[in-house]
């Protein structure tokens, strides 16, 4: 990566754009980024760690774009849409690619929870930088494990629920209609950013290397029991990885605010507070994994007692790679689960809840709004991922 000679742009200048074009989550890309450039020294001082970054959100939100900005920090993005995870790219090639640079973002575009379970190894082998062992073309019998060397930004509509240890990896942003920037703002940063004029600021930024080498030890501690503090507060017990992720980010921030003279145009507390909502985004995410589980156990009951039958309120059909679909109508049986769920003192969900929950479970594949086949009838019904429901022992098919 070269410095654009005669750029205009300061860090400063940069971060003030990135709060006006990313609401709600600059704080937590312009930590990411600057991590980035230190992601060796935090990955060693983190004894062999360091977290993933995931943008979720609906179609044209502002993910895709946000990925797109920290890449071009580095230099022009070998790939303008990043490595689309699912056209079938091969974990292989995937760390190949992650193997040839240091203190790099790869950018792994278009997740979803359906692709295959060796691209999500190789995913979550970034946090950990875990390499795989590859031939060399010598004509002998040479090999190299190629590994991470860099950090990870993962873009895709879904929530990364299918593996829980790759959400528990992750830093979530979330982009939807309430948190995009004005065009304007957008149009003349896309065309800094595309002529490489933001490449001096990352050369800048290193410059402050040999604070993060000397400090990062001392303080990520203090940040770490400050965060998890609040969290246990609020929820109890609390994942130390969710913790680290947070630390292993605002470390660096803050002694760069302190320490350094590039300007930051927010303070450390909104820092921490914009980056802590990061981490309260991934502990709902598993308790409404727990309450989907939960509400399934309801739905065994209602089997049980043959008050829910196949055709009616639920079906299962066969779909590609042997996998086993389930379609479930929520609302013709959400009267029965209300009634069942009070019998045994659970507590009771709405039915809008329970379709949101639904909808961020590992299991999930989609919504259909109407024509969905039901003995005579067409309607609406949730689309789960009946294999994955029966790995966390819930059976539904019994009586099938």
């Amino acid at each position: 990566m070269k410095p654009k000679k005669g750029s205009s742009w300061s860090f400063s200048k940069w971060a003030a754009s990135m709060i006006k074009i990313y609401p709600g989550n600059a704080e937590l890309l312009i930590a990411y980024y600057i991590s980035t450039i230190f992601s060796d020294l935090i990955y060693k001082a983190n004894f062999g760690y360091f977290p993933l970054l995931f943008l979720f959100g609906k179609r044209q939100s502002g993910k895709s774009t946000a990925a797109r900005s920290i890449m071009y920090m580095f230099g022009k993005p070998p790939m303008e849409d990043g490595i689309n995870l699912a056209s079938g790219s091969t974990s292989t090639g995937m760390q190949r690619s992650m193997d040839s640079t240091t203190n790099h973002p790869f950018w792994g575009n278009e997740y979803k929870n359906s692709i295959h379970k060796n691209t999500i190894e190789a995913l979550k082998g970034i946090a950990d930088r875990n390499g795989k062992l590859t031939g060399v073309k010598s004509g002998g019998n040479e090999t190299k494990i190629a590994k991470p060397r860099g950090s990870g930004i993962i873009s895709g509509q879904d929530l990364p629920t299918q593996d829980p240890a790759l959400s528990s990896r992750s830093l979530l942003g979330e982009f939807d209609d309430t948190n995009r920037g004005n065009y304007s703002d957008l149009k003349l940063f896309k065309a800094a950013e595309e002529s490489l004029q933001f490449t001096n600021i990352t050369c800048s930024v290193f410059d402050y290397r040999y604070l993060i080498e000397e400090h990062y030890s001392k303080i990520e501690p203090e940040i770490s029991s400050e965060v998890m503090d609040e969290l246990v507060r609020e929820y109890g017990n609390v994942d130390r990885r969710t913790v680290l992720n947070i630390s292993s980010v605002l470390t660096p921030m803050k002694i760069l605010m302190e320490q350094s003279d590039l300007g930051f145009p927010f303070d450390f507390l909104s820092a921490k507070n914009a980056l802590t909502r990061s981490a309260k985004l991934t502990i709902s995410v598993q308790n409404q994994s727990d309450e989907v589980e939960q509400y399934f156990h309801v739905l065994q009951s209602l089997l049980n007692l043959y008050k829910i039958t196949e055709h009616t309120h639920y079906k299962m059909e066969a779909a590609e790679n042997n996998e086993k679909h389930l379609y479930l109508r929520v609302g013709a049986i959400h009267g029965l689960y209300r009634e069942q769920a009070r019998k045994e003192g659970i507590t009771v969900l709405d039915q809008a809840v329970i379709g949101e929950y639904l909808k961020k479970h590992r299991s999930f594949i989609d919504y259909r709004r109407k024509n969905v086949k039901f003995g005579s009838n067409r309607t609406s019904a949730y689309i789960m991922n009946y294999d994955t429901l029966k790995d966390q022992g819930i059976e539904l098919e019994r009586f099938i």
